[in-house]
């Protein structure tokens, strides 16, 4: 019985490694495609996004926001899973 409970743990543990690899490795595609069309400088994930823009608003796909850099307002598109904020547009 222990046998079994240990294996299925085991087995468990394996399909969430991987399943949490394959979401890495989709993350990293989802992002190098954003950079590729609006380029390196111009994709933040959630995180990044806090150190360079105060967000203002949001609706669905954009948000307005304020590069803190410059205070220059202007707006980002975003996508939802991965989350990434892209394509800086001054107002």
């Amino acid at each position: 019985m222990e046998v079994t409970k240990e294996l299925k743990n085991a087995l468990a543990s394996s399909m969430n490694s991987g399943q949490t690899k394959e979401k890495e490795k989709e993350k990293l595609t989802v992002r190098e495609k954003l950079e590729k069309r609006y380029g390196e400088n111009n994709v933040w994930s959630a995180e990044e996004l806090t150190k360079f823009f105060r967000v203002t608003g949001f609706t669905t796909g954009i948000c307005s926001v304020v590069r803190l850099s410059d205070n220059i307002k202007g707006i980002l598109s975003y996508r939802y899973e991965p989350r990434y904020y892209f394509n800086f547009q001054n107002e």
